[in-house]
């Protein structure tokens, strides 16, 4: 399977014997899924798709060479849809692995075979997700400044 390096680099071996390749930002190399399956997991990779295949998952390219800002979602900067969405690799990463079987479980993933934290992350991250709905500031609590305790 083909991926673009999109963020960093990556050691890339064209065997598991041979000495690592370092593919930079930008550059493309093959994987098996699964290593791709992790590099998109961990958002350092996107899957590069032929002309003849249907997309999967696409990724964002700015034409006027500013960088979007990554808390605005738009269109324009690869925000996805509300058709789909996924959760996010990074803030999983701060959460333990018996959380991540809790939310696995939630979201009717089997976790008998995932051993590992990034197995877990990369099976969550694949399943899309229905956004809840928005919080106005109505809704929210008052978090004045208390008086203080003496």
């Amino acid at each position: 399977m083909k991926i673009e390096i999109i963020s960093g680099s990556y050691g890339w071996r064209k065997t598991k014997d041979a000495m690592p390749k370092l593919v930079e930002r930008g550059g493309v190399c093959e994987v098996d899924e699964a290593e791709a399956r992790r590099l998109v997991a961990l958002g350092v990779a996107a899957i590069v798709h032929e002309a003849d295949e249907a997309p999967v998952a696409s990724s964002s390219t700015v034409e006027s060479g500013d960088t979007p800002c990554a808390d605005m979602p738009s269109e324009e900067n690869g925000a996805e849809s509300g058709a789909e969405a996924h959760l996010d690799a990074e803030q999983l990463q701060e959460m333990t692995v018996a959380q991540l079987k809790e939310l696995a479980a939630e979201l009717g993933i089997e976790t008998a075979k995932l051993r590992k934290k990034d197995d877990l992350i990369a099976a969550i991250v694949a399943v899309p997700v229905e956004p809840g709905e928005e919080i106005s500031e109505d809704d929210l609590p008052d978090l004045s400044a208390a008086a203080p305790v003496v």
